[in-house]
This record gives C-alpha cells, structure tokens and sequence, in this order.
C-alpha cells in the first residue's frame, strides 16, 4: 500500500454536507497542506450582523 485518504464528516450544522480528505503516503508527489473552505449562511441569525459568504484559500508551509 502506497497511500491512505480517509474521508472525515463533522456531525454539526456549520460543516453539514463538508468532505474532508486527508492524503497521506510514501513520497507523495508534493508536499504541504491546503485547504479550501466555502462558508455557508448559518441556520439561525443571532446577531444583527450581515454575514458575508465566501471562500478562503489558506495555505500551509510543507510539514
């Protein structure tokens, strides 16, 4: 076995419908860490606050 990708899910409302892979292996062919999260209107609006929905693109330095 060359590699491993578990598929994660996070029982919450905020991450409902969210996949999580996390790659793992012998000499992977990059490495680092990524992710891309796409934020969602949360079910109830506590605050009078406008929530912004958008993406981010956060990147890590390789492990």
């Amino acid at each position: 076995m060359n590699g491993y990708a578990p598929r994660l899910y996070f029982e919450t409302w905020r991450w409902a419908g969210v996949l999580f892979y996390i790659h793992a292996g012998k000499c992977p062919p990059s490495t680092g860490t990524e992710a891309i999260v796409h934020t969602k209107r949360p079910p109830l609006a506590i605050f009078d606050e406008p929530h912004t929905i958008g993406s981010s693109y956060p990147r890590g330095a390789p492990c």
